[in-house]
């Protein structure tokens, strides 16, 4: 696993070896603290236009997942 730390105004971009890729099941685990209630925490877009969005919203998170 690897460790990341972000000062609120910085961002981490991750792609995947599209040759590579061909796995039934992807694992995401995140732990974080926040000083902040809102914020975007994760967000991934796939090559058709698959998207997904993990948030804060007033200290209560939101998943946004569009297949």
């Amino acid at each position: 696993s690897d460790v990341a730390d972000f000062d609120g105004r910085s961002s981490l971009l991750y792609r995947f070896n599209q040759k590579l890729m061909s796995t039934l099941k992807d694992v995401i685990s995140l732990k974080f603290k926040s000083m902040q209630g809102d914020g975007v925490l994760f967000h991934g877009e796939g090559q058709r236009g698959d998207h997904i969005t993990l948030e804060l919203q007033k200290g209560r998170l939101a998943l946004y997942l569009n297949l």
